[in-house]
């Protein structure tokens, strides 16, 4: 890709062997490339606290740090078109997502740019056997993953009505008349989204709460409505394909937030077409001036990860659970 920027090569790797006439694994996970920030002792940390793993040797001809791991398994296969040693399924791919989770999301520091597998077949006690591997290639970000994921453009006047507008925006947004209404919450809607805050409370902290406490309660103070008639039309048109994409689906997803909420589930449901689209209030968890940003432009998919880092590729990161969303959640650095 032509980037400058350095990059960082995990591997782990298994390989079947004998022990005292008993077959075992023997496992490895191998670190290459440059000590960008630190990075040697924050992985060497995370692996021997979180992987079971020693620090074995440095600087070799192969890798720049190998360890020893003893938490890989891989278990032996009960079909019969696999007979043999360590032929069945690994748990490589959950410490996978462990590590990428560590540096991309929590450390906030690294990006995946690639990550492959593969496997070769070696002979144990006259059986066939696998040994596997797997590669995770990380790129460090130029900036800190800890900005603003704020949007570049403003608001703009739609200039006619937009698509299927809701009934109880102001009369204005309605014609498409302003380019954004910024309204205060009703007592009926602070009602609704206390209940999705209640009916979505889950009291269990991931990584990224950095160790802070999990709130006992998250309590709705005020709120702000958003009616942005070009982002509305935009949406609505979105979601007449969408509908015509589903149309015969039976097994969609139901949104935590949906049963939570009677009055905020009434609001994804339309008069005539009901709600085909599967639509349903998310959560997102930012800091207010770049939330405002968002709400009068949306995301702009440029920035994505910058806040939070983006274990599973750019887009926009919504949440189900209160908790969840909280995590995300900050003041703006003035204290607003």
């Amino acid at each position: 890709s032509g980037s400058t920027l350095p990059l960082l090569l995990v591997e782990f790797r298994c390989v079947p062997g004998l022990s005292a006439g008993h077959p075992f694994l023997q496992s490895f996970i191998e670190i290459t490339g440059y000590n960008t920030n630190g990075i040697y002792g924050k992985l060497s940390s995370f692996v021997q606290n979180h992987m079971q793993s020693r620090l074995v040797s440095q600087a070799t001809p192969f890798c720049d740090l190998c360890f020893t791991c003893d938490a890989f398994q891989m278990k032996e296969a009960t079909l019969k078109c696999k007979e043999g040693r360590f032929l069945g399924e690994s748990n490589f791919g959950k410490y996978a997502m462990r590590l990428c989770d560590f540096m991309v999301d929590y450390l906030g520091e690294w990006e995946l740019l690639v990550c492959n597998n593969n496997c070769i077949n070696v002979t144990l006690q006259g059986q066939a056997s696998l040994a596997r591997e797997a590669q995770m290639i990380f790129r460090a970000r130029e900036v800190s993953s800890r900005d603003v994921f704020l949007s570049s453009s403003q608001a703009l006047v739609l200039g006619r009505a937009p698509l299927f507008a809701p009934n109880y925006w102001t009369l204005q947004s309605k014609a498409g008349e302003v380019a954004q209404e910024v309204v205060p919450a009703t007592g009926e809607e602070l009602a609704m989204l206390q209940e999705v805050m209640d009916g979505t409370y889950k009291a269990k902290a991931t990584r990224d709460r950095l160790g802070k406490p999990v709130p006992r309660r998250l309590v709705v103070v005020a709120a702000l409505r958003s009616e942005t008639p070009a982002l509305w039309d935009r949406f609505a048109r979105r979601r007449q394909r969408l509908e015509q994409e589903l149309a015969g689906e039976k097994d969609l997803i139901t949104a935590m937030t949906l049963p939570a909420s009677l009055g905020l589930t009434l609001r994804c449901i339309h008069e005539d077409r009901g709600n085909r689209s599967n639509e349903a209030y998310l959560l997102h968890g930012s800091n207010p001036t770049s939330a405002m940003s968002i709400l009068g432009t949306s995301f702009n998919m440029e920035l994505a990860g910058r806040n939070a880092g983006s274990m599973f590729g750019p887009g926009i990161y919504m949440a189900e659970s209160s908790v969840k969303a909280d995590e995300y959640a900050r003041d703006d650095t003035s204290g607003s």
